[in-house]
């Protein structure tokens, strides 16, 4: 991936539809200006990914999509389902350890100006720049466990309040399927995150 940034907020598993700015936030571009060749070797890596665990995993999705069933929930394939943990993982490596490390309070504060920007929109900007200050802060690049539930629910939360607020009610369903699973189906698929 030479020059380029892969921030990635994927908030669906199927990859053409991310046209949508309220889909994903990233810069994908190469020095050329191009992002087409990243859609392509993304594409590939999570086949790879899904083919590689799919044997183990694929009885774990069964599970969770008959919760998903019997909680009235949209039926997802087994590749959207996979994907999902795949997603869940990659932004716990990327954003976990600033989630983690943000107190509930300045959540909650966060939470305050995104309304008050929404509310007073001629002033966007400057929310956005007072926003973008306090969750600089927040920025570690330390090594921490971040595989576990109370990582995972401060990443939701983190999540809401960086504008990805579908890929956090996505990982809100995960979370309660994790809830409901128990431990050490838990542990599991987020040792298969990891």
């Amino acid at each position: 991936m030479e020059n380029e940034e892969s921030i990635l907020f994927i908030n669906t598993p199927d990859l053409s539809s991310l046209r949508d700015p309220d889909q994903a936030r990233y810069n994908l571009k190469n020095s050329n200006g191009n992002s087409n060749d990243y859609y392509q070797r993304i594409q590939l890596f999570t086949l790879e990914w899904t083919k590689n665990v799919h044997p183990w995993l694929e009885g774990r999705i069964q599970l969770v999509q008959a919760y998903r069933i019997s909680r009235g929930l949209s039926e997802r394939s087994f590749n959207e389902l996979a994907f999902e943990l795949l997603s869940i993982g990659i932004n716990l490596r990327e954003h976990g350890l600033q989630a983690k490390s943000m107190p509930d309070g300045v959540i909650r504060l966060l939470r305050k100006i995104i309304n008050l920007q929404k509310r007073y929109e001629k002033f966007e900007s400057l929310f956005k720049i007072i926003r973008g200050g306090i969750n600089g802060i927040y920025l570690h690049r330390q090594k921490s466990d971040l595989f576990n539930l109370p990582a995972f629910r401060k990443l939701i939360s983190w999540m809401e309040i960086q504008g990805c607020e579908m890929q956090a009610s996505r990982f809100n369903e995960w979370l309660d399927y994790f809830n409901y699973a128990g431990g050490r189906v838990t542990n599991d698929l987020m040792n298969t995150c990891e």
